[in-house]
Order: C-alpha cells, then structure tokens, then sequence
C-alpha cells in the first residue's frame, strides 16, 4: 500500500492486512469512530470520551487499554487524515510512552475493503526497546495483535454487529471538551 508523504509511520513497521467484504465508506465508518474499538481491536477495554471534531487532526478521544491487573488511562490523538482512506493515529500508553498506528483502506474489484494496520513505538520505553534491539520480537507481536483485531473488525462488519456512527457531540453525556461516553 501506498503511505502519504506525512505518514510517520516507519517502513520497518510490521504491517497486517485484511479483506472486508463491505465498502470503504461503511468501514471508514468504524474505523473513524473509535466507540467501536472496544468490540475490535485487541487490547482496547473502554472509550471514555471522545473531542467533538474527531478525526481532525489533533483531536483525541481517552481510552482505558490492557487486561487485569495492567490495565492503563491515556488518550490516542489524530497525527492526520485522508477520509475515506488513510488514518494516522498517536496512541499514549501511559508510562510505556507512544506509537504510531497507520490504518489504510482501499477498494478492491469486488466491492469489498483492503484494510491495513501498521504500527511501530514511536517514543517513552516502548520506543527505546524497538531502536535498542527488541524491534524483532516486538514486530512479531505487533503483527499478530494487528492481524487478530483485524479479523475481528471483518467478521463484525460481515455478520453486521459492526457499525460506526458519527463521533460528534452526544448532548445526552455532555462534558466540556467532548462526548463522554458512560459504561
């Protein structure tokens, strides 16, 4: 896949791919809304709020990501978009630091979606490790972990429990500075 020129996602970053059998604007829809992430993307726990212009760039929405005991509070800004095509997301991981998560749609010639992840540590420990020698083992489960959540967004979208909505300020859950989410 082609990246844009302010992709800052690195070439040696372990990319996954997957083919959704709906078009690009339907998983655009998802991808774009990242209240569904939760039910998708692996490690994803719960969406606390969201800025009301997401995707913007920079813009963010809070999330609570990991599994027991280790579970961690940050937020995940927009680095730039493309609708329908390409987003470029700077995920904070706490104390772990940053990564660069790169997701990239295109049409194929049956209707459906190539959808792809790529994402390398960008900064903090987790950034040290990858430049100090741990890029190997850490692609590996880059790799993995992407290409899990992607199965999983395919078959949400195929059998249609599945679907984004609109980020935008939701009155019924209002906070300054964007839609809080309960749950």
């Amino acid at each position: 896949m082609a990246t844009a020129p302010d992709d800052p996602t690195p070439a040696s970053a372990p990319s996954a791919r997957t083919t959704v059998g709906a078009p690009v604007d339907e998983v655009w829809a998802v991808i774009s809304d990242p209240r569904t992430y939760p039910e998708w993307l692996v490690g994803a726990r719960r969406i606390r709020a969201v800025d009301d212009d997401w995707p913007a760039p920079g813009t963010s929405f809070h999330h609570t990501i990991g599994w027991a005991p280790l579970r961690l509070r940050d937020r995940t800004d927009v680095v730039s978009v493309d609708a329908p095509h390409q987003l470029v997301l700077r995920p904070h991981l706490s104390v772990l630091g940053t990564a660069t998560v790169t997701i990239g749609l295109q049409p194929d010639d049956a209707g459906g979606t190539v959808v792809d992840i790529s994402e390398a540590p960008h900064a903090g420990l987790i950034g040290r490790l990858w430049h100090v020698g741990a890029r190997n083992l850490m692609r590996v489960g880059l790799w993995g972990r992407n290409t899990t959540s992607l199965h999983q967004l395919e078959a949400g979208m195929e059998d249609g429990t599945l679907v984004g909505r609109p980020a935008g300020h939701d009155p019924s859950n209002a906070s300054p500075g964007g839609a809080t989410l309960s749950g």
